[in-house]
């Protein structure tokens, strides 16, 4: 998980590091989240607000039958990651709204002030 979450909270085209937040979900939501059938031990999502998300989802069998045998090997757990991404469209509505509310919240306490310091 540290891998991924060291690799996604980095910008690729200007190498910053954008707000990234990790949030986990019950097993059960993977089927979800991820897709019809699938087995999950456990179902996280790495995030960048306002953008796109990746979805981890790890699967380790409990039971002999259950055993992860591929190629002649046997593997400890199986990763499935789900790069689930954003519209531009909607992000840049959502950043012109943001930016519009946030202009009249300023307003707003200007006012306030002004006349806080009237009535004083």
């Amino acid at each position: 998980m540290s891998h991924y979450f060291s690799e996604f909270e980095k910008d690729s085209l200007l190498n910053i590091y954008l707000p990234t937040y990790r949030l986990n979900y019950p097993p059960e939501e993977a089927y979800e989240k991820i897709r019809d059938q699938t087995r999950s031990t456990f179902l996280e999502e790495i995030v960048h607000p306002f953008r796109e998300s990746l979805y981890i989802n790890g699967f380790e069998p409990k039971e002999e039958k259950d055993t992860i045998f591929i190629d002649g090997r046997i593997w400890r757990q199986k990763i499935t990651v789900v790069f689930v991404p954003s519209n531009l469209l909607v992000r840049f509505l959502v950043g012109i709204v943001i930016l519009n509310i946030a202009v009249l919240v300023l307003k707003q306490w200007r006012l306030f002030f002004v006349r806080f310091k009237k009535d004083n």
